[in-house]
């Protein structure tokens, strides 16, 4: 029984050592790493496809995909490239919270000499003029909910009109 237990205890650090193999080194090219896109209304999502081609001799492993903003996902949809090849890492923007500008830098993470890759886009977000009021909108309608705001110069008392006269 113990002869069989060391048989089992060495067969396993036998497997154990056996299976670390190091991780052979590529390279990879990113189409378009720097990208703008047309602006979109919030609210709408902007998908984004990364094509990413291995250009060493040896298969690309891309480890992990990480925006720098929480409004991006990012899917890997091939993580292991063979040479020669092309995979594709699939982002969609939401640009629910966004207004204005917005630049996201996303690191991918790769079995290369550089092993951190960087993609950056830039989008402009506006809002649906249909949904946002404008000034002159905002305006009225704080004064007929605040009619106090109203008041005849001398006298203080409200107007019925939808000016203030000094």
């Amino acid at each position: 029984m113990k002869t069989l237990l060391n048989i089992c205890w060495i067969a396993c650090i036998l497997l154990t050592v056996g299976c670390k193999t190091p991780t052979q080194i590529t390279s990879m090219e990113i189409e378009d790493s720097v990208r703008t896109y047309l602006p979109i209304l919030q609210g709408d999502k902007q998908d984004i496809i990364v094509k990413v081609k291995n250009t060493g001799k040896t298969a690309l492993k891309i480890e992990d995909v990480l925006p720098s903003c929480a409004c991006t996902d990012a899917k890997i949809l091939n993580n292991l490239i063979p040479p020669g090849k092309t995979g594709y890492i699939q982002m969609k923007f939401d640009s629910n919270k966004n207004i204005g500008y917005a630049g996201v830098y996303t690191t991918i993470v790769a079995n290369t000499p550089q092993k951190y890759h960087t993609l950056f886009f830039e989008i402009n977000v506006v809002p649906d003029a249909n949904k946002t009021l404008d000034y002159e909108e905002i305006y009225r309608d704080n004064l007929m909910s605040n009619k106090f705001y109203l008041r005849e110069a001398n006298k203080g008392k409200s107007l019925d009109k939808n000016y203030v006269t000094y």
